[in-house]
Parts: structure tokens; C-alpha cells; sequence
């Protein structure tokens, strides 16, 4: 099988408190945890750089990685338990301390229908495991187009557009980083 060129056109870094809550309109955006928001803000911040029109969606997948999981979700919900009792708790937010849920809103906001996961990554070696997987996705051909998103404990990291080198060139547009 020929190796195709690929890479990254749009990388956007994500920081925990960067989200703006008038971003989220709808009740159920904003029932849902920091984590996941900051999650669903990245994935927004990479489709504003592409031009959406021009792309398959079934052809475009989502990755939502991560090396702590929703731990920082989990402790304030524990918190909030500790200081209000359990009927003071916003059930809602307890589906989007998994990781599904979080890759669930990311695939619903870019409009993906590729395949889409989640994975648990190494801290020391995250960036290199993530390539690894798109690799995969891009090299198989079960996906043209890929989104990464990476966040830790306190919801920072980034958010990747990847994809092969033909269709970026199709979409008028340059791969910034190959792997």
C-alpha cells in the first residue's frame, strides 16, 4: 500500500477557561461540564479555519484524546456533592464526565460521520500516539479528514485538522505540519 501525504492543516491550542458562555445558547450545552465544553470550543475554533462546504462529512472523523480522562469534571462534581448533598447536583452533568459523551458533542458540533473515538493517551508521548491513530484512520482510507482533540485535567490542550494531501489541495488549502 503507497504511503499518501498527510498532516496537519489547522492546529489550535485550547485553554481551560477560554470557552465563552455565550457560545453555548442551548440549555443543553450549558448543563454540561467544563471539560466537555472546552472539548466542543476547540472543535469549533478548527471549523471556522475550513471551508465545511467543501468536505464529505462522512468521510470526516472525530478523536477526542486524552491522559487524565474527566478527572477535573468528576472532582467537582464530588465537591459540589460534599458542600450541597446529592439533591443540590445537576443531574445532567453526570453523563458528560465519560468520555463517549464528550465525543458525542464533538461529532454532533462538526457535523462528522466518519469513523470517531476516544483514546486514552500517554502524557510523555501523547502528541506521537495521536498522529499514530490518524495515520491509521487516513492511511485506511475509512476517513479523509480528521479532527483531534487533546485535553488534560484542567481542560487545556489543542485541536488538530488533519487530512491527506489531496484533499487539502482540493479544498484549496496547504497541509502545515506532515507525519
Amino acid at each position: 500500500m503507497k504511503m499518501k501525504r498527510k498532516g496537519i492543516t489547522v492546529y489550535k491550542n485550547i485553554a481551560g477557561n477560554e470557552w465563552n458562555e455565550d457560545t453555548f445558547k442551548s440549555i443543553q450545552y450549558r448543563t454540561t461540564d467544563n471539560f466537555t465544553k472546552c472539548a466542543i470550543a476547540g472543535v469549533s475554533k478548527v471549523l471556522i479555519e475550513v471551508d465545511a462546504s467543501k468536505i464529505d462529512k462522512n468521510y470526516l472523523g472525530v478523536l477526542v484524546a486524552t491522559s487524565t480522562g474527566a478527572y477535573h469534571s468528576i472532582q467537582n462534581i464530588y465537591s459540589d456533592y460534599l458542600q450541597l448533598g446529592f439533591r443540590k447536583i445537576n443531574p445532567s452533568l453526570f453523563p458528560n464526565i465519560m468520555m463517549s459523551t464528550v465525543l458525542s458533542w464533538c461529532t454532533r458540533q462538526s457535523g462528522a460521520h466518519g469513523n470517531s473515538t476516544t483514546l486514552l493517551v500517554s502524557q510523555k508521548q501523547e502528541k506521537e500516539q495521536i498522529y499514530e491513530y490518524l495515520s491509521m484512520q487516513l492511511d485506511s482510507g475509512r476517513c479523509n479528514y480528521m479532527i483531534a482533540v487533546y485535553l488534560n485535567d484542567q481542560a487545556d490542550g489543542y485541536c488538530i485538522w488533519t487530512e491527506r494531501e489531496e484533499t487539502a489541495i482540493q479544498r484549496g488549502d496547504h497541509i502545515k505540519i506532515y507525519f
